[in-house]
C-alpha cells in the first residue's frame, strides 16, 4: 500500500479493535472533517501530485529538496523561483490546517487519522524553516496558536507521537549535518524573492 491516509485507514479497519480506541469518527459531520484535513494536507503540503522527474515537487519540499545543478540535486529539484512560491503556498496551508483544527485534536476532543497523517509533516516544519529560510523561532505559530498547542501539548502526550517526533528529528539533524541544505541556504539569500515570514 502507498499513501498515508490509504495505510492508516487500513490498519484502523485490519487491526484497530486489538490496539485501542479507534481512530475513525463516528460521526458521519467528524468523520468528513478529518477527510477534509487529510486531503488539504495531502494535496496542498505533501504531495506533488504527479510521478515526473525534475521541478514537480511537493510544495512542503521547499525546505529540503535541492537546487537544479547542485551536487546534491537528485531525481527532483526546485528552481528558486518556484521555491520562494511554494514556501508562500505552504505558509497559507498552515492558516488552513490552523482553522480547521478544532482542538485539542483536529477532529475535537478524540485523535484520529488526521493527526497522525499531519503530525510527521509539522516536525518538518518545525525544524526545516529557521535553519533554511532564517525564521524567527517562534514564526511558524504566528496567527496558530490551536496548531502550536497540538503540536507542543496534545501530540506528545502519546507515546507513538514522540516516538514519531524523536525519530523523524534524528534523521533531519543527520540529513542537515551532511551539508544536504547549504545549497538551498545560499539560495534564500537572494533578496528578490520573500523567505521570511510573517
Amino acid at each position: 500500500l502507498a499513501e498515508a491516509a490509504i495505510m492508516l485507514e487500513y490498519l484502523e479497519d485490519a487491526h484497530g479493535p486489538w490496539i485501542g480506541p479507534s481512530l475513525l469518527p463516528t460521526v458521519p459531520e467528524t468523520r468528513a472533517h478529518m477527510n477534509l484535513v487529510i486531503r488539504c494536507h495531502d494535496l496542498y503540503l505533501a504531495s506533488p501530485n504527479c510521478t515526473q522527474p525534475g521541478p514537480f515537487t511537493h510544495s512542503q519540499g521547499c525546505m529540503y529538496v535541492a537546487p537544479p545543478g547542485g551536487k546534491h540535486c537528485t531525481d527532483r529539484w526546485i528552481g528558486r523561483a518556484e521555491r520562494a512560491a511554494k514556501l508562500a503556498e505552504c505558509w497559507k496551508q498552515l492558516d488552513v490546517l490552523e482553522s480547521l483544527m478544532r482542538g485539542p485534536y483536529f477532529c475535537g476532543a478524540r485523535q484520529s487519522l488526521a493527526d497522525l497523517a499531519v503530525y510527521p509533516t509539522m516536525v518538518f516544519f518545525a525544524f526545516y524553516p529557521q535553519r533554511v529560510f532564517g525564521w524567527a523561532e517562534d514564526a511558524l505559530w504566528h496567527g496558530r496558536p490551536k496548531l502550536r498547542a497540538w503540536y507542543e501539548t496534545a501530540m506528545p502526550a502519546h507515546a507513538a507521537a514522540r516516538r514519531v517526533h524523536d525519530e523523524l528529528l534524528e534523521t533531519l539533524h543527520a540529513k542537515a549535518a551532511s551539508g544536504i541544505l547549504d545549497e538551498i541556504v545560499e539560495e534564500t539569500r537572494d533578496p528578490a524573492f520573500k523567505w521570511v515570514y510573517p
